[in-house]
């Protein structure tokens, strides 16, 4: 019973993972069917730089999610203040990250590809301004699975690609790789951070996350006491 509950959400997170390729990848390919290949690869080369940067969270939450697991199974109060911890870290460090990317981005890209991917730079600057989103989506994705609420996460990952589907159908023709861009960020807001309004079991968790992003002291705060700690061995 127990190998049958397990592998039936392991085949949701799996599909609902398949969607997040989909509005990952299908602008690329709705590019090149309406644009061209050149299109394509000024975009693809704004979007490979900001993909580049989602092993951080990644890295983040992978660290953080065996001691998650351990402490719901004892204490549900401090297993929902270190979910908020690891929010304000995930947010607060993609704001930063933000910074210098909008600070830094536009040189090292004229710099590394040459002025002739310059049309590439308003593309990744749109691009980028969806990681706060996919950092805190990797907390919510272990959430998910601790609180076996895998059907949900798997149903809003198919509603955003086909969000992301629609607004390529929408934008691209008239603004072609930032139109691609700002599908991709409305995508990932609706399904990582503004689906979960449509739930009351991950109402609370949209709280959290709200509190991460519109208060990024909490997580200044938390960099710095990790930092310290890393610091004094």
């Amino acid at each position: 019973r127990r190998a049958r509950t397990m592998l039936g959400e392991g085949v949701m997170i799996f599909v609902g993972s398949m969607f997040a390729v989909i509005y990952l990848k299908i602008d690329q390919v709705m590019l090149r069917a309406m644009q061209g290949p050149e299109t394509v690869g000024i975009y693809s080369i704004a979007s490979l730089l900001s993909e580049a940067l989602y092993f951080i969270p990644a890295a983040i939450v992978g660290t953080a999610f065996p001691k998650l697991v351990q402490i719901n199974a004892g204490d549900p109060a401090a297993f929902a203040e270190r979910l908020q911890d690891l929010f304000d870290i995930l947010a607060t460090s993609a704001l930063i990250l933000l910074v210098g990317l909008f600070a830094l981005g536009p040189l090292t890209i004229n710099l590394a590809m040459g002025p002739s991917y310059s049309p590439a730079v308003p593309i990744f600057l749109v691009h980028v301004l969806s990681l706060p989103f996919i950092f805190l989506r990797q907390g919510f994705s272990r959430w998910v699975i601790i609180k076996n609420m895998a059907k949900f996460s798997m149903m809003t990952q198919g509603a955003g690609a086909l969000l992301n589907v629609g607004l390529n159908l929408v934008l691209i023709p008239p603004l072609g790789g930032i139109g691609a861009a700002v599908a991709t960020l409305f995508s990932y807001a609706a399904a990582s951070y503004f689906a979960l309004l449509l739930s009351s079991d991950t109402q609370p968790i949209f709280r959290m996350m709200t509190r991460s992003l519109f208060q990024p002291w909490r997580g200044i705060r938390k960099l710095m006491i990790l930092y310290r700690k890393f610091r004094n061995g």
